[in-house]
């Protein structure tokens, strides 16, 4: 998927910490995924539209 920053590729990652037990798509507008793109990848997932469960596929760790 191409984004104006970059392009979203398949095996792209980022692990994110958090308290909840829910998704981390879906929890506080998915700020926690979408920084951990910007930090690492330099993509801005909300801009993109790419911040859903139709483009990420999140897993529970632990």
């Amino acid at each position: 998927m191409f984004t104006s920053q970059g392009v979203l590729e398949p095996g792209m990652s980022v692990q994110v910490f958090s308290f909840n037990i829910g998704d981390p798509l879906l929890i506080d507008y998915g700020n926690l995924v979408n920084n951990a793109f910007l930090r690492i990848y330099g993509i801005d997932l909300k801009q993109a539209n790419a911040l859903n469960g139709l483009v990420l596929e999140s897993k529970r760790i632990g």
